[in-house]
């Protein structure tokens, strides 16, 4: 895949500045908007399919708030580890916000290798965090959107994909939920 060029390697030397997102060690919003626009031009060229894993993570705000934001940060860093354990190695995997995440997952034929690490996800982010004598317990909501299926083209599919995270945190800390046409956000529709 195109996009594997942005991939930070273990025995690749330093990515430039900018590539990677210097909490998390995981790649930045600009360079993963650009590999989503690759994933989506190398599964229209091959046939194939690719989807855009968000990740929101639940209480965040509440850790911030009660323990500072130190511990915040270090919560941060616990989670973009996870992160990286959790998927596969042809997997992309980005900070795209203050504490969203997002994800390439390709080759996944039916959209069941996407599904099955959201759910990896989910199981492994609620397990308890350790951080300065702290163990803080959160959650994380996750949205899926898969292209061609849900969207013509990589805004589409990150729009999509930000529609699903929305409605699985309007559904409860832990949800997963896949984008479907007309999906709502409590009473107001989103798509």
């Amino acid at each position: 895949m195109t996009y594997g060029l942005l991939r930070p390697r273990a025995a690749s030397p330093a990515p430039p500045n900018g590539i990677i997102e210097g909490l998390t060690g995981l790649l930045r919003r600009e360079p993963f908007l650009i590999a989503v626009e690759a994933a989506v031009a190398d599964a229209w060229l091959a046939g194939g399919a690719v989807a855009v894993v968000t990740l929101d993570i639940d209480r965040f705000g509440a850790v911030n708030g009660t323990f500072g934001r130190d511990v915040g940060d270090a919560l941060l860093r616990a989670v973009g580890e996870r992160i990286r354990l959790c998927t596969r190695a042809r997997d992309l995997a980005a900070r795209i916000g203050g504490d969203a995440f997002a994800l390439i997952v390709d080759d996944m034929g039916d959209g069941a290798a996407a599904l099955a690490v959201s759910t990896r996800m989910v199981e492994v982010l609620r397990r308890p965090f350790l951080l300065d004598g702290h163990s803080v317990v959160i959650g994380t909501s996750v949205g899926v959107a898969i292209y061609p299926d849900d969207a013509i083209d990589a805004a589409g599919l990150l729009r999509a994909a930000h529609l699903a995270v929305r409605q699985a945190k309007a559904d409860g800390c832990g949800a997963i939920r896949r984008f479907v046409p007309g999906m709502r956000v409590g009473d107001a529709p989103v798509a």
